[in-house]
């Protein structure tokens, strides 16, 4: 486990340093206010991506184990993807002044719903250096088209970005569903056997968690912006971006055991949540370091990597990455209770931590602005993290003591000792 582990950690890695380094480079060609309008179109897409992806991929994995082809659900999901992307394309039609920003949404938010599909196929059958490669070629693309000003060294337009990083998803999803026909064979699907119930009522109740769970993350965004300005939604956003570097072992972990949950039969899988926990205190060292290492130097990374004026994200960006660790928790077990198909503690911790966020947004924000909403944050994250872990009946303190990290350096120290 640890080496698919190290794998999955590694994509994940170097994805986030291109997204760090796209935004870097898209800071330099558009100004405060343009990236400030830019970031909430981002943040947009996330949140359309989860909803109008109905949860499918969820669904795929969940009922593959019941011995419907993961190839079937990938042929079924696309059917779903391609009508609603026909319904919406005539909805935005009449909308000629706001074209290319609807029409990008729009593009973006079915290839990248098509692209879960696609990879939760592979991530069903544990092929996860395939896995990893979808992961880094998400982003490669994307980086590429926003590299390219370079040449030309001239500023970008909102509009001009927008349709540099929606041919960027469309270019990554022709990618994976090449890797995909060359694994797999499409699969013919009937229309009447598409429309199933159940398959559609598990991917609501998990995109339902989704949806609120990056409604967390995206409320600090929509409320800066409501009570300070563009500048303001540009600056937290990057320190967001940078936080969550942190964050790529938490979403590698998630992945890796959320197979491993699915197929365990056992009803409390004592082992699987053992090395759950040791994967959390993985996460858990390497924030620290990561904290340590931004506190000294983050000054200077943000004063050469982007504009002058961004060092005003310093502060935001330590509260957060000291945040993000209570939202490890809820990656990890979020997945475990949705593999037991228990929702209501996912929904519980979330709504808790996004009800406590807003109140403590409205009252932080208009005394300490962006590091305001990042105290509201951090509360919010450990918070919904402690729900969650008693809820699923995970130590929550537990990992603060290195114990089991410690066994597996000893053993793999003993180990060598004895070649």
């Amino acid at each position: 486990m640890l080496k698919k582990f190290g794998i999955v950690s590694l994509a994940n890695f170097i994805s986030v340093v291109m997204v760090f380094i796209f935004q870097a480079v898209a800071t330099r060609f558009l100004t405060p206010n343009d990236y400030g309008i830019f970031s909430k179109w981002l943040v947009t897409i996330g949140y359309l991506e989860l909803s109008l992806a109905l949860g499918l991929d969820s669904s795929l994995l969940n009922f593959s184990k019941k011995n419907i082809s993961p190839s079937f659900n990938v042929s079924r999901n696309f059917i779903v993807y391609f009508f609603i992307s026909v319904i919406l394309f005539l909805f935005i039609l009449p909308f000629k002044s706001s074209f290319i920003y609807l029409l990008g949404l729009l593009v973006t938010v079915i290839s990248l719903a098509v692209r879960s599909s696609l990879r939760a196929y592979f991530q069903y059958y544990e092929k996860f250096n395939i896995y990893s490669i979808l992961l880094i070629s998400k982003s490669l693309p994307i980086l590429i088209g926003f590299l390219l000003p370079f040449f030309y060294l001239k500023n970008l337009s909102v509009n001009e970005a927008i349709i540099i990083y929606s041919s960027g998803t469309v270019i990554s999803l022709i990618f994976v569903f090449i890797i995909y026909i060359k694994n797999e064979r499409i699969k013919k699907v009937r229309l009447n056997k598409v429309w199933d119930v159940e398959y559609f009522k598990f991917g609501i109740k998990s995109i339902l968690g989704k949806v609120i769970s990056l409604l967390l993350y995206a409320l600090d965004i929509y409320i800066i912006s409501f009570l300070l300005d563009n500048k303001s939604v540009a600056y937290y956003y990057v320190a967001v971006g940078l936080s969550k570097v942190t964050w790529f072992i938490a979403d590698s972990a998630g992945n890796i055991l959320y197979p491993k949950f699915i197929k365990s039969k056992d009803n409390n899988p004592l082992e699987v949540l053992n090395n759950s926990s040791l994967l959390i205190e993985i996460v858990l060292l390497f924030n620290i370091l990561s904290l340590i290492v931004f506190a000294l130097l983050g000054n200077i990374l943000l004063s050469i990597i982007y504009e002058s004026s961004y060092i005003l994200a310093y502060k935001t960006v330590l509260i957060l990455i000291i945040g993000g660790q209570g939202m490890v928790y809820y990656k990890i077990m979020s997945r475990f209770l949705a593999s037991r198909n228990r929702w209501k503690e996912i929904y519980l911790s979330l709504i808790v931590a996004i009800i406590i966020n807003i109140i403590l947004n409205f009252i932080l924000i208009p005394i300490w602005g962006i590091e305001g909403a990042a105290l509201a944050s951090m509360v919010s994250y450990w918070l919904c993290g402690y729900i969650i872990s008693y809820k699923s009946g995970f130590n929550f303190w537990g990992v603060f003591t290195f114990k089991l990290l410690r066994t597996n350096i000893k053993k793999i120290l003993f180990i060598k000792s004895c070649r």
